[in-house]
């Protein structure tokens, strides 16, 4: 009981420290350097906005100078706390209102419905990557972690073992463990997480707070953010609050964002600062202040995933030129540039191999690339003289309206088919029951007419730009929702903005009724289109239980360990995950040569600790020509489900998983 109620203590504290005391902290100082403005940006979520970056970026900071621990991370951030309550001592604080308790209305709705979040511990892809680095950046308060394993071996072994992920196929990254980790040197013992490390000091502090146990929590709490922020980008882009519920409503209901909101993968919680950057943006008009937070809550969508550097800097730029002089908005250029050059600089310096297939696709990609940004400028400037409010042309005449929905059903269907025949298409639309596509991409071109500021734009430019990146980028898997995950920072959201934005537009010149008829009904028929696909999502028991297997697993091994893995279990993508609840380095093993396991276990045999294989049940252990053998430690089964192991996506499959655990015994 008593551990309960610490744990809870310690939640509530720390929560409190990185959701809102830094920015009521300093709301007041911020509120007191804006003037009013059309668009506003309620308190409470212009606080959230300001504690969340701050704790982002406190943590990740601290992690890059391995010195990250909670006394730390509360330190540095109380600081900040302080230092705003002293600039805002002699300043009014902000009193919360309607919108503001609609904002928590939205978040209390948003967690009935996404929460708890899947306990994606086996068959999940890079998911029990970001899991197991969290776990050990609580552990060693750094994004590195050292292996003790890999400095008994020979260097040649280490070639065979660690192959280079590089572009040139030499240098360094070196794949240290599949799915989860690589390695610096082939000289050092200093292994990194595989993938991107934003989200890493959330999960760290979750599970040092927690338990390794609740490090999927991270995802699902900014699941709820990031349509809270959505929420925020609706309203700022004054619809009404009616209007702005059906954003959020049309979001939740698409199965692919349902899905990733509770799944342990960054890109939802990116879509969360990047949204908040948005609503600032939306809300700052003359605020030089508000807008340099726009900026950095636009740069830590950066931090969190490395491509969101190319959406934010490429989406202001072209923001800017298609937008009216004069704005503030300009000063969140500085911030949102600098954290998306600190992104590219942590990624080159703490280079994993997304380093080397950025470099590797952008190369290859050279002419097709060059082409589409030149017809990408064209097609935007050549809409922005059409269709810009700078001439007086709006959309309050009969005629200006036929015509806007004449030529938005018309660029709808160039879009469908233009891309009709490719995959990335027809799976989106699959998912989305295909309303959301065409009535988005509809109000897409409504909205671009209706755009007047800088802010404006920059919500159509990222849409569009996302939507570019979807359809261009490579693809890791054929898996169909592992492909779509791509698409929920930005374009799903942003197509929900833009099909009520853009309706929004064209039925406030009609008469009340009238209007409100046409919008319902546009609106209706756009929820319902997925709601088959979300059923079928809705009624499977994905990951029914992966906490208390995984944990079983790991507990059945003495700690610190060495783990050896069946080549043929690396699907299961539980392996970065035992390495880092048991510390045990692993290594995957498939069909290899006797005299490689022989020497992978002399060197093993060095470090003094025990050493396990796992492998599927019915099948037997190498036994390699060594002074030892296998000995059966535990035999683990399972039923699990999960949609990356059953194509298509059809009734609820549940397989069954079967492990053996074998200990090697040397020989006297």
């Amino acid at each position: 009981m008593w551990e309960n109620l610490g744990v809870v203590i310690r939640v509530m504290l720390f929560g409190a420290l990185s959701f809102y005391l830094p920015g009521r902290a300093w709301s007041a100082w911020i509120f007191a350097a804006r003037k009013p403005t059309a668009f506003f940006v309620p308190p409470l979520l212009l606080e959230l906005a300001v504690s969340v970056v701050t704790a982002t970026l406190v943590g990740f900071v601290l992690l890059e100078a391995s010195v990250w621990s909670p006394l730390t991370f509360a330190a540095v951030t109380s600081s900040v706390a302080a230092l705003g309550w002293w600039a805002s001592r002699d300043k009014a604080k902000p009193v919360y209102g309607r919108e503001d308790l609609l904002l928590l209305f939205v978040g209390a709705a948003a967690a009935w419905w996404l929460l708890p979040p899947f306990e994606a511990r086996f068959a999940s892809g890079d998911a029990t990557g970001y899991l197991a680095a969290g776990i050990h950046a609580a552990r060693v308060g750094s994004f590195e972690v050292s292996d003790p394993t890999v400095g008994l071996m020979d260097i040649d072994l280490r070639r065979i073992l660690f192959p280079s992920v590089a572009m040139d196929r030499g240098s360094p990254p070196y794949l240290r463990l599949e799915g989860g980790y690589v390695l610096q040197s082939l000289d050092g013992a200093q292994v990194l997480p595989a993938f991107h490390h934003g989200i890493v000091p959330w999960v760290a502090l979750t599970v040092t707070l927690v338990g390794s146990s609740a490090a999927e929590w991270v995802f699902g709490v900014f699941g709820v953010l990031a349509l809270v922020a959505v929420y925020g980008v609706a309203r700022s882009l004054q619809l009404s609050p009616p209007s702005s519920l059906a954003v959020v409503t049309l979001a939740a209901v698409q199965p692919v964002l349902f899905f990733y909101c509770r799944f342990p993968m960054p890109e939802v919680t990116a879509a969360f600062f990047l949204w908040c950057g948005v609503a600032l943006a939306l809300g700052a008009g003359p605020s030089t202040v508000q807008a340099v937070l726009a900026g950095l809550a636009l740069g830590c969508a950066a931090l969190i995933r490395l491509e969101n550097a190319f959406l934010v800097c490429t989406g202001l730029t072209l923001a800017a030129i298609l937008s009216p002089p004069g704005t503030r908005l300009a000063w969140a250029f500085f911030p949102a540039f600098l954290l998306s050059g600190h992104a590219l600089l942590h990624a080159y310096f703490w280079r994993t191999h997304y380093w080397g297939n950025l470099i590797n696709f952008l190369a290859s990609q050279a002419t097709t690339t060059r082409s589409l940004v030149l017809f990408g400028l064209a097609a935007g400037l050549v809409a922005y003289t059409v269709w810009s409010n700078r001439g007086g042309r709006k959309l309050t005449t009969v005629r200006a309206q036929v015509l806007a929905v004449a030529v938005a059903v018309a660029f709808a269907a160039a879009v469908q088919l233009w891309a009709r025949n490719t995959a990335e298409w027809s799976l989106l639309w699959d998912w989305s029951g295909g309303l959301l596509l065409m009535f988005g991409l509809a109000g897409l071109f409504v909205a671009a007419a209706a755009a007047s500021s800088l802010a404006q734009t920059l919500v159509i430019c990222l849409v569009v730009l996302s939507g570019l990146v979807f359809f261009l980028g490579p693809q890791a898997t054929p898996a169909d929702l592992w492909v779509l995950r791509r698409a929920t920072t930005v374009l799903i959201p942003g197509l929900c903005l833009t099909l009520v934005w853009g309706a929004t537009e064209l039925c406030r010149p009609l008469p009340r009724k009238l209007g409100t008829l046409c919008l319902s009904a546009t609106l209706l028929l756009a929820l319902f289109a997925p709601v088959p696909r979300l059923l079928t999502v809705i009624n499977q028991e994905y990951y029914t239980g992966g906490a208390i297997h995984s944990q079983m697993l790991a507990t059945s091994l003495d700690r610190p360990a060495a783990l050896l893995v069946h080549g043929s279990l690396a699907p299961l993508s539980i392996a970065p995950l035992l390495w880092a609840t048991s510390e045990a380095p692993v290594y995957y093993v498939t069909n290899p040569q006797d005299w490689l396991v022989a020497d992978l276990l002399r060197a093993l045999a060095r470090v003094g600790r025990p050493i396990y294989f796992l492998l599927p049940g019915d099948l037997p252990p190498y036994n390699p020509p060594a002074n030892g053998g296998w000995r059966p430690h535990l035999r683990y089964r399972f039923a699990w489900s999960s949609p990356f192991q059953n194509r298509p996506l059809a009734a609820p499959t549940w397989k069954e998983i079967d492990l053996s655990i074998y200990r090697w015994q040397a020989s006297p």
